[in-house]
């Protein structure tokens, strides 16, 4: 159904983008709650300006903006806590645990876990990137209207920002596992990444 405005009501453009917003800003911060209270304010602030969207772009791409400039912010304002995401706060779509055996689960969060703190070491662009494409399920082309950049740039960082993963966890694989944090892979991960 459209408005006289030829939008779809605001209450249908919530529900259909709801699980988009709040799974990417949880791929992107370490507190579930903060990842909450974000994508509230997206939706608040998406709210006020309803009326003034144009259609342009599609509708959970301008979303997406929306969230990626509260993040900003958010980092602006200096509440950023690094440190590793509760993947258990993810939906289950996000984080595919299939195990028989409590030791295999067990096995696979802690690799989730690793993988999420070498993640955090990665130049801020190649998580923003990561994020979009695997939290948010957006394709190069929406990623570059989101972060306003090309879609040549958003593969180049995608590719090296995997590339950069690869081999932070390729070296924590090498190292004593149950280790707390990835810190030596950080400053390789960003040499690797230039």
């Amino acid at each position: 159904m459209l408005t006289a405005a030829g939008k779809a009501p605001f209450t249908e453009v919530y529900e259909a983008n709801f699980a988009r917003i709040n799974r990417y800003l949880r791929y992107r911060l370490a507190d579930s709650w903060e990842a909450d209270d974000l994508t509230a304010q997206v939706f608040l602030k998406a709210l006020e300006k309803y009326d003034y969207f144009r259609g342009e772009v599609p509708v959970h791409l301008w979303l997406l903006r929306l969230a990626h400039n509260l993040l900003v912010d958010y980092y602006r304002r200096g509440r950023v806590r690094l440190e590793p995401v509760n993947l258990e706060g993810l939906p289950a779509a996000t984080v595919a645990v299939a195990a028989d055996t409590p030791e295999e689960r067990l096995l696979q969060e802690e690799e989730l876990r690793q993988l999420r703190l070498c993640l955090l070491a990665l130049p801020a662009d190649y998580q923003e990137v990561l994020s979009l494409r695997y939290g948010a399920d957006l394709k190069f082309a929406e990623i570059g209207r989101v972060l306003g950049r090309s879609e040549a740039v958003v593969r180049m960082w995608h590719w090296r920002g995997l590339k950069a993963l690869r081999r932070a966890l390729v070296q924590q694989g090498e190292k004593k596992r149950g280790e707390e944090k990835c810190p030596e892979t950080i400053e390789t991960a960003r040499m690797a990444a230039r």
